[in-house]
Parts: C-alpha cells; sequence; structure tokens
C-alpha cells in the first residue's frame, strides 16, 4: 500500500496552512496524442511538482494501451478496472469526479457508487452548469470539497476522453486554476 506522503520541499496545493495534497488516479482518464498516452490528473500532478500515485490494473493496461512509466502508479496483481476504482477510493480520503456531463455512466458512476459504499466523501462536478463564471464557482466547490473533508489523499476520477471528447481540456482548465488560486 502506498503510504500517505507529507510533502516536504516539494511544492504542493494546499487544502489548510502546513498539510499537503496528495492526488491519486487509477490513469484510466487517458487520451492519445502522437501515440503516448497521457492522464489528465497526473499530467497536472507532474506540471505544478504535487505528489501523485494510485492503482492501475496488472499490465498497467488502459483502452488504448500501456500506461506510461512516468507515472507513478503501483500494478496490482489483478487485471481487473472495478477492482482498481475500488482500491483507489478506499485508499483516498475523498474522490472528485470531473465530467463535461451531469449524467455519469461507466466507470465513473462505478466510482460514485464505490465512494458512497465506502462512506467516502464523493464530489461530482460537470462542466454542463451555465451562469456568470461557472469555473469559479467549480473551483469553490472542489476548495471546498477538499477543506470541509480534510482531504490530504485525494482520488481524482472521471470519463475516458473517448467517451467524453473535450474532459481532458476541463480538468486542467479547472485543476490549473484550483492550482493558481489555492496553492500554497
Amino acid at each position: 500500500m502506498p503510504v500517505k506522503p507529507r510533502s516536504q520541499g516539494t511544492r504542493c496545493l494546499k487544502r489548510e496552512a502546513n498539510t499537503a495534497l496528495f492526488l491519486y488516479s487509477g490513469s484510466q482518464d487517458h487520451f492519445c496524442r502522437s501515440d503516448r498516452r497521457r492522464s489528465r490528473w497526473l499530467d497536472f500532478a507532474i506540471e505544478v511538482g504535487l505528489a501523485h500515485g494510485g492503482y492501475v490494473a496488472k499490465g498497467r493496461k488502459a483502452e488504448d494501451g500501456r500506461i506510461d512509466e512516468k507515472y507513478r502508479l503501483t500494478e496490482l496483481a489483478t487485471n481487473s478496472y472495478p477492482e482498481r476504482t475500488k482500491r483507489n477510493v478506499r485508499q483516498s480520503d475523498g474522490t472528485i469526479i470531473l465530467s463535461l456531463n451531469e449524467k455519469l455512466s461507466g466507470g465513473s458512476a462505478l466510482t460514485l457508487s464505490y465512494a458512497r459504499h465506502a462512506n467516502k466523501p464523493v464530489l461530482h462536478i460537470h462542466n454542463s452548469e451555465t451562469g456568470h463564471d461557472p469555473l469559479s464557482h467549480q473551483v469553490r466547490r472542489l476548495k471546498d470539497f477538499i477543506e470541509s473533508n480534510a482531504i490530504e489523499v485525494l482520488n481524482l476520477a472521471g470519463p475516458r476522453e473517448s467517451n467524453e471528447p473535450g474532459v481532458y481540456r476541463f480538468t486542467l482548465q479547472l485543476l490549473r486554476r484550483y492550482s493558481q488560486q489555492y496553492r500554497a
């Protein structure tokens, strides 16, 4: 089991003074660009210098091939995506699910179900909100969720880019804005 890191000397998002946020992902949120498989969650973590981790299915498998070794993920003995999802939910303090659509399906709906069943805090943020500056509202919801649940290890989940084209861009916009506003 990966240890919850206490980030010392590493840039990190803060939920409160002196408390680091560690990002978890099963990296199934990837997209493929020029035969290079990437994860929006983990790309963000690397971009801003956050500690990251999580569990992946045996063989680091993803729908379009093997998940890049640059991501610090623990490979499970099983190739079961549901087992990977359960493990990431259980090992985190809470889960956010980012999507373009209000209605979840597939693995994202399964993640929501697992989190509720395990009595873990879970928040679904979707890009179907309208109004004046919905991104700012979504960023505030993320901040409030992390702070009110004292989250140190945050599991990030959501649909694959192949199922919701544009979700990668939405996710990075939201996480970057969060980082700019609340990073130490």
